[in-house]
């Protein structure tokens, strides 16, 4: 078959196309190394089984609380799990994703009945492999107690670090020394909603706020007068009850000065104190003081802010199990309640 010199030309030109195409293409995938397709991991029915479980007990549920039904009335493995009232499903169902993240699992949830039921479908090479709901119910409680969480020395901190800490989304009071940074650092606790409180010891370098026992009872009116004016919304007064101010012959008539003015000083030896380390001391001690707390416990906290970063992962596993962080002055007020009642019996 005769070709002509025309359709000759066209041939030779694609065919030396192609060819440079496939040498571009070799040479681009070597110099930037295009990344192949990730391979997903491939699981057994009891791998799921293991890491839908594991990553539901993540949340201190009770044994009791999660029923494994029969294997003959539903195809793979199935439960029904009753959640506690402050714990969301949602927050549940992103955990148990993010359990199967990489792997051949697709995940299907269904919300059945708003802020009710939820039922979720997981699937491997597209078989059912487990299914789970998850029900409310009003009547349960995880059994974690309640800590009061004091920060001290926020202003040690460089500026960056002192709003990160600001930001953080959970419960904490502010410690601070009276001072001028001190009042510009309770305005932006104010601003984001969070608490603060006075620290009255050795250690204020502030004229306005010093307190000395060489001082004169109208010094120390005058110096008292000072400091809670600056600091009107101090949810409490902290006394360092190991400084030579607490155990001077002026301070009883500063603890009545600020009796007079309805205020309460509370000892620092009340709160528990977490000591400096690393990472991991810190999260340890954290978590040795937290743990044995019981539904109805409450305790007082007080952890240095370079150490209140260091504790961030594991006050976030504390409440993900069910502890609560909540204001120190809660726990203080049911102390002063509950002294006070017993006094009266």
């Amino acid at each position: 078959m005769n070709v002509s010199p025309r359709k000759k030309k066209l041939i030779q030109f694609l065919f030396v196309l192609a060819v440079i195409t496939l040498v571009a293409n070799i040479i681009l995938s070597k110099i930037y190394k295009i990344p192949k397709p990730e391979k997903l991991e491939s699981i057994n029915s009891n791998l799921i089984k293991t890491k839908f479980l594991n990553a539901v007990n993540d949340f201190g549920l009770q044994k009791d609380w999660i029923i494994n039904l029969k294997k003959s009335e539903h195809p793979g493995y199935s439960y029904l799990i009753s959640v506690p009232k402050d714990l969301p499903i949602p927050v549940i169902l992103a955990e148990i994703y993010s359990a199967f993240y990489r792997t051949n699992v697709n995940i299907k949830s269904t919300e059945e009945k708003l802020g009710g039921k939820t039922s979720i479908s997981l699937f491997s090479n597209n078989k059912l492999r487990l299914t789970a709901r998850f029900i409310y119910k009003d009547d349960l409680v995880r059994n974690c107690g309640s800590i009061g969480l004091l920060v001290s020395d926020i202003d040690k901190l460089k500026s960056s670090d002192i709003g990160k800490l600001i930001e953080f989304p959970q419960t904490f009071t502010a410690l601070l020394l009276p001072s001028k940074l001190s009042l510009s650092l309770k305005d932006s606790l104010l601003n984001n909603r969070k608490k603060y409180s006075v620290l009255l010891n050795d250690n204020i370098e502030d004229l306005d706020f010093r307190l000395n026992k060489s001082f004169s009872k109208r010094r120390l009116n005058i110096v008292i007068r000072s400091i809670i004016g600056a600091f009107p919304n101090a949810d409490f007064f902290v006394i360092d009850d190991a400084s030579n101010l607490y155990q001077s012959a002026v301070y009883p008539y500063i603890k009545q000065e600020f009796t007079k003015r309805k205020i309460k000083l509370i000892k620092e030896s009340t709160f528990i104190h977490i000591n400096e380390g690393n990472s991991n001391e810190v999260q340890t001690s954290l978590k040795d003081i937290v743990k044995p707390t019981k539904l109805g416990d409450q305790k007082l906290v007080l952890i240095h802010a370079d150490n209140f970063e260091l504790a961030r992962p594991e006050i976030y596993s504390l409440i993900k199990i069910g502890y609560k962080f909540i204001n120190p002055s809660v726990i203080i007020f049911n102390k002063a309640e509950k002294k006070n009642l017993s006094k009266s019996k």
